[in-house]
Order: C-alpha cells, then sequence, then structure tokens
C-alpha cells in the first residue's frame, strides 16, 4: 500500500505542476503527472493478477502429458500477461507436491512462451520495425521452448541428480535460467542474417518509393535538394491533415492517415543520418539542420492533432451553439497559423490563442455534459500552431 500512495502523491504532484508552472514548463508536470499514472497502472495490474494467480490451481492437470502443462503456461502468461506470476504458480504447486519436476518444467516453458503475446498485440497497429521486433521475439521465443521441451527437459531431472542438486525449486529456476541462456547463445551468431530476412519479409508496406531513396547520399548535393523537395511535400500532406478535422467516423481514416505520416519520417530521417555520415561544408552542415529541424516540428504538429482527435471529432459533430463557434474559431486560429508560416511569430499565434482559451472557457458547461476536454484541445491546438510556424522558420529555404 506504501507504493500505491506514493505513486498516487507522484501522480498529484505532476498535476499541480502542471498548473502552477509557467507555460513553458508545464511539460514537466504533464510528463510527471503520467509517469505516476504509468506506474500506479502498473501496480494495480499487478497486485490484480497476482489475485488471478493465487486462485488457479496445477493439481487440476495432474496425471496429464507434459504438452498439456505447456499449452496451459502459454495461455494462462497470455491472458495474465505476467510471466513472474505465472513462475510463482509454477513453484507453489512443485513446492505442495500438486506437480512434479518435469510437469512444472514444462508449464514454465509455456510461460516463457506465452510472453511473446504481449509484443504481437503491441505490434499490430505499429510500425514496420514494431512487427519486425515481435517477429524475432516469437521466433526466439518458440525456438528457445523447442530447444527446452524437447531436448533439455528429459535430460534435466537426470542432470539434477549427477549434480546432486535435490531441492526442485532450485533445479526449476535454474532451468529457466539455462534454456534462456541457451537461446542466446544459439541466436547470436545468426543475428546479422536474420535482421535482413526480417526487414525483407516483416512489416512490408505496398507504397511508392520516395525519391530521395534512388539517391545516393554520398551525393550530398543531390542528396539534400531531393530531401528537401519530400520535407516540404511531406509538410503539405501534414497541413492538410491538421486542417481536415475528423467526423467520429472518420477517426480510423485519420489514425490511418498519422501512421502513414510518422513511417515517412522515419524513411527521411534515416536517410538524413546517412546524408550526415558524409563530409559536409559549413553551408550543408546547416541546411542539414534546417531539414532535420523543420521535419520534426511539422511532424509535432501533428502530433498535437492526433493527441486531442478523440476530443476533436465530437466537437466538429457537435450542434450545440456554443462547442459549433468555438470548433468553426478553433479551425480558423489553427488555419491562419499553418498558412502564414513563417510570417507569422508565435506572439501573435500566441495572442490569437489566448483569445480563443477565453472562448473556451465559456464553452466548457457544454463541452463537459458531451464528454470533450475543450481547455485541453485549445492546449494542443495552440502547440500545432506553435510547432508549425517554427517549422514553417526552419524550413522557408526549402
Amino acid at each position: 500500500m506504501a507504493l500505491t500512495n506514493l505513486l498516487q502523491a507522484l501522480a498529484g504532484l505532476g498535476g499541480l505542476l502542471a498548473i502552477a508552472l509557467p507555460e513553458g514548463q508545464r511539460s514537466l508536470g504533464r510528463f510527471v503527472f503520467a509517469l505516476g499514472l504509468l506506474l500506479l497502472g502498473l501496480d494495480t495490474m499487478k497486485t490484480a493478477v497476482e489475485v488471478v494467480g493465487t486462485r488457479f490451481e496445477l493439481a487440476v492437470l495432474q496425471g496429464l502429458p507434459p504438452i498439456v502443462y505447456l499449452l496451459v503456461g502459454v495461455g494462462l502468461t497470455a491472458l495474465i500477461q505476467s510471466s513472474s506470476a505465472s513462475m510463482l504458480i509454477s513453484l507453489a504447486a512443485l513446492n505442495g507436491g500438486l506437480v512434479s519436476l518435469s510437469e512444472a518444467l514444462a508449464f514454465m516453458i509455456g510461460a516463457d512462451l506465452g510472453t511473446t503475446s504481449t509484443l504481437l498485440l503491441g505490434s499490430v497497429k505499429g510500425a514496420a520495425d514494431k512487427r519486425q521486433v515481435a517477429a524475432f521475439h516469437l521466433l526466439y521465443n518458440v525456438a528457445t521452448a523447442l530447444l527446452a521441451f524437447l531436448v533439455l527437459l528429459p535430460l534435466w531431472p537426470r542432470l539434477l541428480a549427477a549434480l546432486g542438486w535435490n531441492d526442485p525449486l532450485l533445479g526449476l529456476v535454474a532451468f529457466h535460467s539455462t534454456f534462456n541462456l541457451l537461446g542466446v547463445f544459439l541466436f547470436l551468431p545468426w543475428l546479422a542474417p536474420l535482421e535482413r530476412g526480417l526487414v525483407r519479409w516483416v512489416g512490408r508496406r505496398a507504397r511508392d518509393p520516395d525519391p530521395f531513396e534512388d539517391v545516393d547520399p554520398k551525393a550530398v548535393e543531390p542528396a539534400l535538394l531531393v530531401v528537401e523537395q519530400s520535407v516540404a511535400r511531406l509538410g503539405e500532406t501534414i497541413r492538410r491533415r491538421c486542417l481536415d478535422w475528423p467526423d467520429r467516423g472518420a477517426l480510423p481514416a485519420f489514425y490511418r492517415d498519422y501512421e502513414a505520416i510518422t513511417d515517412r519520417e522515419m524513411r527521411i530521417t534515416a536517410y538524413l543520418n546517412r546524408v550526415g555520415q558524409q563530409p559536409l561544408d559549413a553551408g550543408q552542415t546547416a541546411r542539414l539542420q534546417r531539414v532535420r529541424q523543420c521535419l520534426s516540428e511539422w511532424v509535432y504538429a501533428c502530433k498535437a492533432i492526433k493527441d486531442v482527435v478523440d476530443d476533436l471529432a465530437p466537437l466538429h459533430d457537435s450542434r450545440a451553439p456554443a462547442l459549433v463557434a468555438l470548433d468553426a474559431a478553433l479551425h480558423r486560429g489553427l488555419a491562419a497559423a499553418l498558412a502564414h508560416g513563417a510570417a507569422l511569430d508565435e506572439t501573435a499565434h500566441g495572442r490569437a490563442m489566448a483569445q480563443l482559451t477565453r472562448q473556451a472557457y465559456q464553452a466548457v458547461e457544454a463541452a463537459r455534459a458531451e464528454g470533450i476536454s475543450v481547455l485541453n484541445l485549445v492546449r494542443e491546438i495552440d502547440a500545432c500552431g506553435r510547432h508549425w510556424i517554427r517549422g514553417a522558420r526552419a524550413g522557408s529555404s526549402i
């Protein structure tokens, strides 16, 4: 309970800092608040999982073959998302004499394999590199599980007897460490070919190649020219996406567009890194820095809209007069920032957003009735405009 109280206090401190700190430093408060909530959620989930673990009895599987224990270990760990809880279950059952050592070993192998579900679920809508990591994790765990189940498990009791280890709990823990270590040694020599195979076959997307992909980064001037053009085109895509506010039915399309934007950003960034490794003169270095800043700021502008799109869509759909007026005013304010870009300074944009904040305060009650956080909405639209202005200023020569 002491840890829970500490994490609650951390989240509370972050909330206070997000309100009390000056505008430019409030992101620190939001970070502390989010960190506190994240850790509190993990601690709560861990406590809940432990309750599930104490109610599951391996004794119901007595007399069944080891493969059943393995499959149950996979399923239980995938369900409760905690291999440590599964480990506790197997240790408790083995210590109580409810299962044999071989059965506990099979269950532990399954628990180790069940951990792959976490990454697999997280990679479903992720970028290509996330799916590649998840695929490698799955391949590694399946291979080590097969090695442990088919080879190591039959030999382990005899090996423990030969070493004079009579403690089954120690044997279970040592088995888990041993087969994971064997997996590391098994895969280590094959990392390079596995990487090439995963990049080639996993997470590929049907897309048109970017123009810069056909230009050797060693040719610095053509490379800079073509990547500047690519960033300018991406910026126009971002500008249209930021101003085309979706209704509720169009949210899936918005998220697909945002994922495509971030995927393209990663490709451009990787290419810029390769250009940056070449010998550059002072002018080329300055151009490269401007392109990097421009790309980063424009993608952050899009992210600001993405972070509040779940409030933006119902605001756009609302028929309440105060919210209809606020929706139109916010759109005009953002459109002004994204249209003028480098010609508009952040001070002028800040004045416009301050006026919109006052209007948002007047619409708080109507927004709360529809579950919309209008004040947070105004803050993120303000952030979107500021990022766009900074990016446009950096990219004024693009």
